[in-house]
C-alpha cells in the first residue's frame, strides 16, 4: 500500500500530516538534488569542450610560431 491509500484498503496505517509533509520534503529535495546534479554535469562538459578548444587554437598558434610565422591566437568561445 503507498501512502496516499484510504484505509478500506485493507491496512490501518495512515501517515499523519507531519510525516506525509516530511516525506513530500524529501522527494522534493531529491528531485532537486538530481536536476542541481545534471545541470552541474552539463556546465562541466560544456566548460571541458571550451578548454580542449583554447588548448587547441594555442597549440596551433604556437605551432605558427616555431616555423617563424606570428599570429594572434583567436579564442572562439560557444556552448
Amino acid at each position: 500500500m503507498d501512502s496516499f491509500s484510504s484505509p478500506s484498503s485493507g491496512s490501518s496505517h495512515q501517515l499523519s500530516a507531519d510525516d506525509l509533509r516530511k516525506q513530500l520534503k524529501n522527494q522534493l529535495a531529491m528531485e532537486y538534488a538530481q536536476q542541481f546534479l545534471e545541470w552541474e554535469e552539463n556546465v562541466l562538459r560544456s566548460v571541458s569542450r571550451n578548454q580542449v578548444r583554447v588548448l587547441v587554437e594555442v597549440k596551433a598558434v604556437a605551432s605558427l610560431g616555431k616555423k617563424g610565422r606570428q599570429q594572434e591566437p583567436s579564442y572562439t568561445w560557444s556552448d
